[in-house]
């Protein structure tokens, strides 16, 4: 019965007793009406209440004449402050009338419950007697929601031994009724009651074969609940607690309206594949396996939490030698899920492995709308409802582009819940987030590849409900990674003489020669009207940008490696900085190279095919074809160990080593390689490669700066300076509806120095703004023939990009003068120069410690390291806005603007398409209500 019904069912049956009740007297009876024959019974709680109503947290034994006949239950259970509230006869309906009155009302922390048998011999059916019992734990478990419910099996009685076959179904439906929901557990009680015969012991019976004796209570009801007591944990934490019972039933619940609660249900605790094959790279026949369909795991309590175990794994009648461990452990405030997997099935492979798998996740007040997403898809992005999220999500690490950290938080507001792996190794796993109407569910996928003979650990998976703002969720991401990640060594200049970078591609993919070597100072002229003070060279060799990977020769035609040479050491003599570029991942299958090491260094699909990516800037040319690299590739890291070689002695300052950190990540499926499984190929062996690549080169030189592009958390252990793309990094306006969660992981790792992606040859005022907004480097970007004509003064028109499969933004190249743009960006940057104790050397708080309001406007925060407080307000409207900014306990220093030397007024309109910079002092060294 549908648990809406059932609660209707009740309600209706509360009306008819109630009606009764007004039918037979004119003043209602204390009790209903119908219950007439218990009124003496409830007299006598009342009468108990009365004398030494029971404090709360006491535990209530309520039922039928099973718990009215066992006088001592307060002696045998003293410890928890147990009462007796049985009352003979009952049945389930009837409890649904008496619930609030002598259980509710009480506040337990526990009760124990014994009811069904009689209505059984009422001939109610065991689906009836299910329902029934549902609903009265769902009325109990709604009042009281840290209350633990022990349901005591029905006990085979001599005297009704013909009804023992509707009763066993009865306690099958309810087990399986309890085992699903945390808050109930189903205490077993009828094994030990029948003999060896099958049949009921007489010597526990009273004469009339129907109420037990003392011995049945001593010997087999009393140790069965203390046990199921004992086995019933509870873990908490500050906010709340997680009810873990021996199915494997769970449960958090919280008072706190803005916090998550969630459950784990134990038919749906875990999935584990298996697949056939003696080898990780050649597997088939996957095979799922369930805990539904297992034999009841091993419970046991251990330090801080359980610990589920199965020796084997079952698929229908069949059994596999796999062992499986599950703990969930409270470390601190966070609860922990861990799985081991112990491999003995001979030619299988313990493939996918997913747990934990958390279910309704909702807020524990009303508003489960109020529940938003923050994912860590590029810099991150926010889904404010279930209903935006869309049915399903996924997001595998590490990946720039999907997952650049390993968590995600359920957003309440005020309070949240933070989800994550702990997991130093970087290993390949993917979390989803799924919508369920007005929840979500969440789970985590690892990829073990544990062959027969191999045992498999998880890295901890976290699960860390939290009262205050998502902040909270970032900054126990960043302590857990602060505890073993180390950040590459940046030189000086790249947080302290770095602006931002002119990227310039000085030959296209299709032959378009738009600087030579020898012409690098009016690249340099160009940044320098931009304010930039580094230039980004691509596109520098023979080929072309996009062409000939990874074969990277200075061209003749462009001047020769000495042109090349002497062109870079005269910029840098003008004070820039000169990064050039090579590709990370990406072979020409047209190249030199590949057609002699192809095979040595490409990732292959399960089909021996390598897999094929185009990347084809112009229409009018014919599409070159790119095969993926694999990171476990040694001739591979030996290329880029050359390409890096080679920047260093043509005198670059830096080297950007492309798509480091888009991929996927994928698989690789050469086995000559040496990764042990293909899932490691863009995982771990990502961030050895980089690891090996970028100490030998810096042992080489240590002044040199080695980039690459897109942000993963894992690669700022190599990288100091990374080209910003994907989502965020690309200029968009602020509005309610926005996804971009710039925010996500600036506020978690708020040293990295990251280029805004700013695909045009200019900066509009807005595009400036977000960069200043969110403490990016500036960029501009001359990609294209038409590009120069704008660099060059001369606006271009819409034909001339017609050509192009990825142009700049047309209409604004097309309609914005270069030289007001120029300036606005040069007068931006030697605001942030001015105050670059916040820029530059502060870290980026977001919106903590301060009060902003302001119509098309938003604000961001920065943090001196001597405790100054100072905050962008952005208005991107087309009108002057007012805008309010307060921070408590602060002394207002002023505000400051763009283009001027000197304070503007506090409440002067910011105006529209502009950057203020508001500035406190320290906290703590005033009291004014700013």
């Amino acid at each position: 019965m549908p648990m809406k019904l059932r609660i209707l069912v009740a309600a209706f049956l509360s009306l008819v007793f109630a009606g009764n009740a007004d039918a037979d007297q004119k003043t209602p009876l204390p009790w209903p009406a119908s219950l007439e024959q218990y009124h003496k019974r409830f007299a006598e709680f009342d009468k108990e209440d009365a004398e030494n109503m029971p404090a709360p947290g006491c535990t209530v034994f309520a039922g039928s004449s099973s718990i009215t006949g066992w006088k001592l239950i307060p002696e045998d259970f003293q410890d928890v402050n147990a009462i007796n509230r049985g009352f003979g006869g009952a049945i389930l309906p009837q409890w649904l009338l008496m619930v609030d009155r002598y259980i509710i009302r009480y506040k337990p922390a526990r009760v124990v419950f014994y009811c069904g048998e009689n209505d059984i011999a009422r001939k109610h059916s065991p689906a009836t007697v299910r329902d029934n019992l549902e609903t009265l734990l769902e009325q109990i478990h709604t009042a009281l929601p840290e209350t633990e419910i022990y349901f005591v099996s029905l006990k085979p009685s001599p005297s009704r031994w013909k009804l023992w076959p509707a009763m066993t179904e009865a306690n099958r439906l309810c087990k399986e009724l309890c085992d699903r929901l945390p808050h109930a557990t189903y205490v077993d009680v009828s094994e030990g009651m029948l003999g060896e015969n099958g049949e009921p012991r007489k010597d526990i019976f009273r004469d009339d074969n129907l109420h037990m004796n003392r011995t049945g209570y001593t010997e087999i009801w009393i140790p069965r609940i203390r046990k199921a007591f004992a086995e019933n944990v509870v873990l908490r934490n500050s906010t709340g607690q997680l009810r873990v019972n021996p199915s494997g039933a769970m449960c958090f619940t919280t008072e706190s309206s803005d916090c998550p609660v969630w459950s784990v249900r134990p038919d749906q605790m875990w999935v584990i594949t298996l697949a056939k094959g003696e080898s990780p790279f050649k597997l088939s026949d996957a095979i799922d396996f369930t805990p539904g369909n297992q034999n009841v795991p091993k419970f046991s309590a251990i330090e801080d939490g359980v610990e589920f175990r199965y020796d084997s794994l079952r698929h229908g009648e069949q059994i596999w030698d796999v062992g499986l461990t599950l703990q969930v452990r409270r470390a601190g405030d966070e609860f922990e899920f861990l799985g081991k997997v112990e491999n003995r099935a001979g030619g299988w492979c313990v493939q996918h492995f997913k747990f934990p798998i958390l279910f309704d996740i909702q807020k524990s007040g009303a508003d489960h709308q109020g529940l938003a997403v923050l994912l860590p898809s590029c810099l991150g992005e926010r889904v404010a409802t279930p209903e935006k999220l869309g049915k399903l999500r996924r997001f595998t690490y590490p990946s720039g582009q999907a997952a650049a950290m390993q968590y995600s938080v359920i957003d309440g507001g005020e309070a949240g819940l933070y989800l994550a792996c702990h997991d130093q190794t970087r290993s390949r796993k993917t979390f989803a987030i799924a919508n369920r109407g007005s929840s979500y569910d969440f789970s985590l996928e690892n990829e073990p590849y544990c062959m027969s003979g191999q045992s498999w650990s998880s890295a901890p998976a976290v699960a860390m409900p939290y009262a205050g703002t998502w902040h909270t969720a970032a900054r126990r991401y960043r302590a857990w990674s602060d505890t073993w990640m180390r950040r590459a060594p940046m030189p000086d200049w790249v947080r302290n003489q770095n602006a931002g970078w002119f990227l310039c591609i000085l030959k296209q993919q299709n032959g378009d020669l738009m600087f030579r070597y020898n012409e690098l100072d009016r690249v340099a002229d160009i940044a320098d009207k931009w304010g930039l003070d580094v230039l980004g060279l691509f596109g520098w060799a023979h080929g072309g940008h996009d062409r000939d990977y990874p074969d990277y020769i200075p061209d003749p035609k462009m001047g020769g490696p000495e042109e090349l040479k002497a062109a870079i050491e005269r910029v840098q003599k003008r004070g820039k900085k000169v990064m050039l570029y090579a590709n990370g991942q990406l072979l020409d299958t047209a190249s030199a190279f590949y057609k002699e090491h192809g095979v040595e260094c490409t990732s292959l699909q399960p089909d021996g095919k390598p897999y094929a990516d185009r990347y084809n800037k112009f229409k009018s040319t014919p599409d070159p074809t790119f095969a993926r690299a694999c990171f476990g590739s040694e001739r591979w890291y030996q290329r880029l160990y050359e390409l890096g070689v080679q920047a260093q002695d043509l005198g670059a300052d830096g080297l950007i080593y492309d798509q480091f950190g888009i991929g996927g990540p994928g698989f690789c499926y050469n086995e000559s390689h040496g990764h042990a499984r293909p899932n490691e190929a863009w995982a771990e062996c990502r961030f050895q490669l980089t690891k090996r690549l970028t100490e030998a080169l810096r042992a080489r030189r240590p002044d040199f700066v080695l980039m690459t592009e897109w942000v993963i958390d894992g690669l700022m252990q190599d990288f100091p300076y990374f080209h910003g793309c994907g989502n965020g990094f690309y200029p968009f306006t602020p509005t309610s509806q926005e996804k971009n969660f710039l925010e996500l992981f600036f506020y978690t790792f708020p040293e990295i120095i990251a280029t805004q992606r700013n695909p045009n040859p200019m900066s509009t005022r807005n595009v400036t703004n977000q960069a200043c907004l969110y403490g990016m480097q500036h960029e501009t970007e001359s990609r294209y023939v038409a590009d120069v004509k704008y660099l060059g003064g001369t606006l271009p028109a819409p034909e001339d990009y017609a050509d192009c499969n990825s142009p700049p933004n047309v209409p604004a190249v097309c309609s914005t003068p270069l030289e007001p743009a120029a300036k606005y960006l040069r007068e931006v940057i030697a605001m942030r120069d001015r105050f670059a104790d916040f820029f530059k050397r502060g870290r980026f708080i977001d919106t903590e410690g301060f009060v902003f309001e302001g119509q098309d406007s938003v604000a961001r925060g920065f943090l001196a390291q001597d405790g100054r407080l100072g905050i962008v307000v952005w208005n991107h409207g087309d009108k002057p806005q007012a805008v309010s900014v307060s921070a408590q306990g602060r002394n207002f220093l002023g505000v400051f603007t763009s283009g001027e030397t000197e304070p503007v007024g506090e409440n002067q309109p910011v105006p529209s398409e502009s950057v203020r910079f508001f500035l406190w002092s320290a906290k703590g060294t005033g009291n004014e209500p700013h």
